[in-house]
C-alpha cells in the first residue's frame, strides 16, 4: 500500500511568472516521470489554485524509511 504526501507552496502574485509557471508543467519530459518512479514515487498531481502550487503523490513506504548506518 502506498503513502500519500501532500505539500503547499504560496507562488509570488506576479501573473507573468504563474504564466511560466503554466507553461513548465504543461508537459514534463519521459526523464522526469521516470527519475520519479526510480525514486518511489508511484503517482504524482500538481495543481495551482490561485497562487497556491499543491503538489499531492503516492510512494512506496519504503521511500521515507529512516535507515540507520
Amino acid at each position: 500500500m502506498s503513502r500519500r504526501f501532500c505539500f503547499a507552496l504560496n507562488l509570488k502574485g506576479d501573473p507573468a511568472l504563474i504564466a511560466e509557471y503554466r507553461k513548465y508543467h504543461e508537459k514534463i519530459w519521459p526523464e522526469i516521470t521516470q527519475g520519479l518512479r526510480n525514486s518511489g514515487i508511484e503517482d504524482l498531481e500538481i495543481y495551482l489554485l490561485g497562487t497556491t502550487h499543491v503538489h499531492n503523490h503516492g510512494s512506496k513506504p519504503e521511500l521515507f524509511v529512516r535507515k540507520e548506518s
